[in-house]
């Protein structure tokens, strides 16, 4: 057992008696093991990654969940749970329905998913992560109509006879800006339940109502039943429609974790799989592959950087065969 300082001070106030060269080898051996021991004394333990430490108190969420928001919360647990070693844990709180705007002022780490729009629909200052969390799903718009109108739409042929046609969307709904800058005649009602716009197209009073291919197919299931609807099939709109997670603009830290674990899971596969989980059948069941897709322009995206186009998936290249690398 090595002999400490404080033992050797001991001995050396009790024993006057020990010869002086004895004490100097005691108080070498003493000092070299003191040495011994601050060297092998490993530094305590850095939980820094670059500039990131782990904090005692998980990173706080608020997000309003809604009926389609399922996916959205899976992609972002998704993303949080790849960043754990570098930012720690995290708690995710649901709010209750109000509106947007009302949101993002009530709850400062409020986070929303949204179609990019030079319109926001949220107000104050915020930031988006410029990562597609549908792979650009959202462009492609499936149209339905009842089936008088359904008769005379499938027998269009080219994309000036389809603007002959009126398309029914909400107010300020980011599909608004680009039907109406190709021309098309929109219907905006400020009544904003999907339920209430396809009664509006069963009725007549318009004539077709188009939504995402991430969201028609449920939709459709829901009401076939009680309304006169159908889906058009011969054709389907296109227009790029990023859709980006939003926060408070403060929320540097939040935003950097969030696409940290967004590239993480993109690089193993595990979005794409995510993704494939909620609308492969979705995407299946519309058959574009056999649909005229009309290209439509999106004038809300061109001063946009293109960055995130390298994320998007085209559903027609996976009516094949599926692969983890066929984002372009």
């Amino acid at each position: 057992m090595s002999l400490q300082l404080r033992d050797l001070q001991v001995v050396i106030a009790s024993k006057n008696i020990l010869p002086i060269f004895f004490i100097g080898i005691l108080l070498g051996q003493a000092l070299s093991a003191q040495e011994a021991v601050t060297e092998i004394t490993p530094n305590p333990p850095s939980n820094a990654v670059g500039s990131n430490t782990l904090s005692s108190e998980p990173m706080k969420f608020s997000f309003r969940p809604t009926s389609r928001s399922h996916y959205q919360d899976a992609v972002l647990r998704l993303s949080l749970d790849k960043t754990r070693i570098d930012y720690g844990d995290y708690t995710i709180s649901p709010i209750n329905r109000i509106s947007l705007s009302r949101a993002t002022y009530t709850y400062a780490n409020l986070i929303t998913v949204l179609s990019y729009s030079k319109t926001p629909r949220i107000s104050g200052e915020q930031i988006y992560i410029p990562i597609p969390i549908d792979f650009g799903l959202t462009g492609y718009r499936i149209c339905m109509a009842n089936s008088a109108n359904k008769k005379r739409i499938s027998k269009v042929s080219s994309l000036e006879s389809l603007k002959e046609f009126s398309i029914v969307q909400g107010t300020n709904w980011p599909d608004v800006r680009p039907l109406k800058a190709n021309g098309f005649r929109v219907l905006e009602t400020l009544d904003l339940k999907n339920e209430n716009l396809l009664k509006m197209t069963a009725a007549g009073r318009a004539d077709i109502y188009c939504q995402s291919l991430s969201q028609y197919l449920e939709d459709y299931q829901e009401y076939k039943g009680n309304l006169d609807i159908e889906i058009v099939e011969s054709f389907a709109l296109y227009y790029p429609m990023p859709r980006f997670f939003y926060l408070n603009a403060d929320k540097t830290k939040e935003a950097k974790r969030i696409e940290l674990g967004l590239q993480r899971s993109i690089a193993d596969g595990s979005l794409k799989q995510l993704w494939l989980s909620y609308f492969k059948v979705a995407f299946e069941t519309a058959h574009l592959e056999q649909r005229h897709i009309f290209k439509l322009h999106n004038p809300d995206v061109d001063e946009l950087n293109n960055s995130y186009e390298a994320y998007f998936i085209d559903p027609l290249d996976l009516t094949t065969a599926p692969s983890n690398s066929d984002h372009r």
